[in-house]
């Protein structure tokens, strides 16, 4: 890997840090505390549910259980 294109990752991820720690307490809100899955707040950010997924991860956010089926 090439200096300049791991240097590009490194400014990518810290971007995106930056930009998802703004929406933390939304996040919280939203999702810890409210009814939101995680493809809902995607749809919420204009974004993937693997990039929710992604970002919750980097922030320490305990995905929600998948919830036990009925059958």
């Amino acid at each position: 890997m090439s200096k300049d294109q791991q240097s590009g990752n490194v400014r990518r991820r810290r971007d995106a840090v930056a930009l998802w720690e703004t929406r933390r307490a939304e996040i919280v809100a939203l999702y810890v505390h409210g009814p939101l899955t995680q493809a809902a707040l995607a749809r919420h950010f204009g974004c993937s549910q693997q990039g929710v997924a992604k970002a919750m991860a980097r922030m320490g956010i305990a995905a929600k259980g998948r919830g036990v089926r009925n059958g």
